[in-house]
């Protein structure tokens, strides 16, 4: 028997992931829509970001493309040592920067050598509706198990996308 998200009778009681449901209801919403609403999720929920490298040596760039339908944000991580006590936070430690250097190093393609580089990412385009998840859950190395990150977590009624914009 299926029912309402294409779930066995079974996996009605199971804890889903909200990535997995969105996916889900998204397909069911645009299934449930004429073909004259072809897109409509896509219209309202994708946003494209750009996956920087860019080369310390040359200022070459290297760009990758993608399309998103919802960021997950993690809240903390202690092996990374990331706490995030605000959305804005979470965002800016996602945004940030990272500087591949030493045994990370970059192949650039222009200098045919690995060199120091700085790896980031843009947005292109902010969608009209952004669906954030906040990663609550961590890998814990001394259990080998994920557990559950309660840390409190502001947010701000209106957050304004256009400071993350290209």
């Amino acid at each position: 028997m299926l029912i309402g998200f294409q779930w066995k009778s079974s996996e009605v009681f199971q804890q889903q992931d909200i990535q997995e449901l969105c996916r889900v209801l998204f397909e069911a919403i645009e299934l449930s829509l004429g073909p004259e609403d072809t897109n409509f999720i896509n219209k309202l929920y994708e946003g494209e970001s750009v996956g920087v490298v860019k080369c310390l040596t040359c200022n070459f760039e290297s760009e990758r493309k993608d399309r998103f339908l919802d960021i997950s944000l993690p809240i903390r991580n202690d092996w990374d040592k990331i706490y995030n006590n605000s959305l804005e936070m979470a965002f800016y430690n996602f945004l940030k920067p990272e500087k591949l250097e030493g045994g990370n190093q970059y192949f650039c393609s222009k200098c045919d050598k690995k060199v120091d580089a700085i790896k980031f990412i843009r947005f292109n385009k902010i969608p009209k509706i952004l669906f954030l998840q906040l990663n609550r859950f961590e890998y814990d190395p001394m259990t080998d198990s994920r557990k559950k990150v309660f840390d409190k977590v502001t947010f701000p009624l209106i957050f304004n996308m256009n400071d993350f914009k290209k």
